[in-house]
């Protein structure tokens, strides 16, 4: 019962991904999606991938990669707050 499940939960989850793509990919095509936003999406993936191949394992490329983009996040946030403070608008 449970190779079953974990299946058709697999089944699912890979027919979702599927779908996320094609619509997404009909969205590029169509113009509904600026070439920025994708970009910025497809960074956490572009990451992965390059540590992935520098790494040799999937999970330490995972770990890396969450690690840099909390860094990079916690970097975002300071520089925005140093530019506010310093910089009058």
């Amino acid at each position: 019962m449970v190779p079953i499940a974990i299946g058709l939960t697999l089944i699912l989850v890979a027919a979702g991904v599927i779908g996320i793509l094609v619509f997404g990919f009909m969205n590029v095509i169509s113009g509904k999606m600026a070439l920025d936003k994708l970009v910025t999406i497809a960074v956490p993936f572009i990451i992965a991938v390059i540590a992935y191949f520098v790494f040799g394992d999937a999970t330490q490329a995972a770990i890396f990669t969450m690690l840099l983009m909390i860094g990079i996040v916690f970097l975002g946030i300071f520089l925005t707050g140093a530019r506010s403070s310093f910089i009058k608008i």
